[in-house]
């Protein structure tokens, strides 16, 4: 159950985590400090939430459209995410979900951030 999630931001899980690399949050989720920019929100063995101190944000669910992992990516990230898990189709805040879809909020409002062109 995830009775013990909240909405959550870089500032607030450095708060949290002090000076522990990691801690856990709920049953199998897990906040860890990737880095000193960098703190990840991990699923079993899935980063699902990346939150950056610059405000961005990246949701990856590893491929694993589940329930657990949508509810988690919502309530800790506080985004609209609707959509079928069985049809591997969601959407978060209206967009098309994908591995790697990245948000920043600015001045409490959470904007996509567009993709980046891959390089051959």
């Amino acid at each position: 159950m995830s009775r013990n999630l909240e909405l959550e931001s870089f500032s607030s899980l450095v708060k949290k985590l002090g000076d522990k690399d990691s801690i856990k949050m709920c049953y199998e989720t897990y906040a860890i400090k990737l880095s000193p920019n960098c703190i990840a929100i991990r699923h079993f063995n899935t980063n699902i939430i990346e939150f950056y101190s610059d405000g961005v944000i990246v949701l990856s669910n590893g491929g694993y459209y589940s329930s657990v992992t949508k509810r988690r990516m919502k309530v800790i990230t506080g985004l609209n995410i609707t959509g079928s898990n069985i049809n591997c189709e969601w959407k978060i805040e209206g967009h098309d979900y994908y591995n790697g879809i990245s948000f920043h909020r600015l001045h409490g409002k959470l904007e996509l951030v567009p993709r980046q062109p891959v390089q051959a």
